[in-house]
Order: structure tokens, then sequence, then C-alpha cells
């Protein structure tokens, strides 16, 4: 199963598609006016690029100043918690 990470800043938002903890796709774009429709798009572009589905999306997790505006996300994190799992994983 796929899991998707979404980070919405206050000037891009970026996606990552992960497969068994293995980067299949990723995406940037401007964040703009709206967090949301921001986090949308690159969604769509990195399962177009990871060639899945929704149907196949386990889990989508967000962090960054925007977060809690995705309407879409399972979960959300915030940027201390983000930033403690990143520096654990490297």
């Amino acid at each position: 199963m796929i899991t998707v990470g979404i980070d919405s800043g206050n000037k891009n938002t970026k996606a990552v598609a992960l497969d068994d903890g293995k980067i299949v796709a990723k995406a940037i774009t401007l964040t703009e006016f709206d967090a949301n429709k921001a986090a949308l798009k690159v969604y769509e572009v990195v399962l177009s690029d990871a060639n899945v589905t929704k149907d196949e999306v386990r889990t989508v997790v967000s962090t960054g100043a925007g977060r809690s505006v995705i309407e879409f996300a399972d979960a959300n994190v915030n940027e201390i918690v983000s930033a403690v799992r990143g520096a654990q994983c490297c």
C-alpha cells in the first residue's frame, strides 16, 4: 500500500508517495492562497507519477503551516514531530 506525505508551507506545498518506505514519486507546487487546492494538486501528481489510484493509498499525512486545512488528510503532525522523525530516520 501507498502512503502519501504532504508538507503544506507558506510558499510551497510538497508531496511524496512511499511504497513500503521507498520513494516512488514526489511533487512540488506554489501554495499561493489555497493550501488545500495546492495539496490536492501535488497529491494528484504523485498518484499519477506513481501510477496508483486513490483506492491504493493507505494513509495521507500532512504537516507544515497549512496542515490543518488539508481536508483529505487522514492525520496531521506538527513541524516539531516531523523534524524529530526525520532526524531519527537518517
